[in-house]
């Protein structure tokens, strides 16, 4: 999936964003059981009570899934956060992760929360999203150039400076400890030098 694409690209991975979007439309007000998680997954009705069992029989116990513990979110963001984000975005961000670097703008508690505070008519309408992404500065189109053509460019045709590791760190400062950690480590093993 991600063979043809240049290297050097950022990867703004739009998982998550949902959350704030009404993913699942078809809502009820009909209690969490296993059939209704399976009506959610498959957007189907009328699905065999064994199968819905076999799939999320377990899980409501284990997940304490209920309205009690999910905060006064409403289940369906919740399952979708839990199921949608936790399993099928995971791997999406995943396998990306392999070709490029990949980032997940949206993958941010307190911007969920946010999301989730919003009225169900202003997520439907994707009020907050649209607001987010309005924000984004106009892209030049010389650095672009490569990222939008037919035909990725080769190496030698790029002018820019390859993705280092301190990039990494300075996109993710959540990361600067376990560098520091890990940079010490390695100091130490080998004798102290620097």
């Amino acid at each position: 999936m991600w063979a043809d694409l240049p290297h050097d690209i950022i990867h703004l991975q739009s998982i998550g964003a949902e959350l704030g979007t009404t993913f699942y439309t078809q809502r009820t007000d009909a209690p969490i059981t296993p059939g209704r998680l399976l009506e959610i997954v498959t957007n189907r009705t009328g699905l065999d009570p064994a199968l819905a069992e076999a799939a999320f029989g377990d899980y409501l116990d284990y997940a304490q899934f209920a309205p009690e513990h999910i905060g006064g979110y409403n289940y369906h963001d919740v399952f979708y956060w839990e199921q949608r984000m936790g399993k099928w975005g995971y791997q999406k961000y995943q396998d990306g992760d392999f070709a490029h670097r990949m980032l997940m703008p949206f993958n941010d508690r307190g911007l969920i929360e946010l999301m989730q505070s919003l009225p169900y008519p202003l997520r439907e309408q994707k009020v907050l999203l649209e607001a987010v992404l309005a924000t984004v500065p106009a892209l030049d189109p010389e650095r672009l150039r490569g990222h939008v053509a037919d035909e990725p460019l080769r190496p030698a045709d790029v002018d820019e400076s390859p993705i280092t590791w301190r990039d990494v760190v300075a996109a993710r400062p959540h990361l600067r400890p376990r560098v520091r950690r890990a940079a010490a480590r390695l100091r130490r093993r080998a004798g102290g030098m620097p």
